[in-house]
């Protein structure tokens, strides 16, 4: 049985437990613990949260074959630690962005049971200025290293089935999406920012689609191969409050406003 371990900003915690209810109905994977979100934490401010230490830890005392992370919508920042200092959206920002968020990826496929890791972008939100000035360059950053580690990283976009189709192309932010019963359904929570129930029901089914793109979670109902046979290659926010304090399975993490 496949091993999925979900973790990530307070962005992943409704979708992942959307995933948790959707993959076990599969019949074909197992979970590693509940949830990992960890509120206001990416990548920007190692000394609030250091995830690739985190991950390390976790994720080689847990073994899975598939990572689901969510990160960046607390990463419009001024980063800090080593090679910090760079002013969000410059080239050496961009750089040193990238940097750490390949190496994450890395730390995550370097693990010894060689897992998938899907890495799900940030939604639009009902701040459209935010989104398409900070946001959209923290997903092409995520997606352009996805793609560098093809058949191994692989990258969720939650525009598709969140938002609405914009205008001049892309999508834009709504509260709500139609049925084919005319009525609506709220898929944003009342922030503009996080998801209801029926919007994480939406981003988990996203990313099991992706999941059976890298994963074989079927053919055990006919008899065919095992559940971890894969395809491809082998190894392959909140906005940040004052004072917020989140418990994860793995203990404490306190966290602060940003800059």
């Amino acid at each position: 049985m496949l091993r999925l371990w979900i973790g990530g900003d307070s962005l992943g915690d409704t979708p992942g437990q959307s995933l948790i209810n959707d993959a076990t109905g599969t019949g074909a994977v197992g979970i590693v613990g509940p949830v990992d979100t960890h509120i206001a934490t990416g990548l920007a401010r190692p000394e609030v949260f250091n995830w690739p230490n985190y991950l390390a830890e976790v994720l080689t005392a847990d073994q899975p074959n598939a990572v689901v992370l969510t990160l960046g919508a607390n990463d419009d920042q001024t980063l800090t630690g080593d090679n910090g200092g760079e002013t969000f959206g410059s080239p050496a920002w961009q750089a040193e962005y990238s940097r750490r968020v390949g190496g994450l990826m890395d730390t995550i496929l370097g693990l010894a049971s060689h897992p998938r890791l899907f890495m799900v972008g940030i939604p639009p939100i009902r701040d459209m200025g935010r989104y398409l000035n900070d946001y959209v360059l923290i997903n092409n950053i995520f997606k352009t290293q996805a793609q560098m580690r093809p058949g191994r990283v692989f990258y969720v976009d939650p525009a598709p089935v969140i938002g609405t189709p914009a205008a001049g192309g892309g999508y834009a932010y709504t509260d709500g999406l139609p049925n084919p019963d005319g009525t609506v359904t709220q898929v944003r929570a009342a922030d503009g920012i996080h998801y209801t129930r029926a919007g994480g029901d939406l981003v988990a089914n996203a990313i099991l689609q992706q999941m059976e793109q890298a994963f074989d979670l079927t053919s055990w109902r006919t008899g065919g191969t095992t559940t971890t046979t894969t395809k491809g290659h082998h190894p392959a926010t909140t906005i940040p409050t004052h004072g917020t304090t989140t418990t994860s399975r793995r203990g404490t993490t306190t966290t602060t406003r940003r800059p």
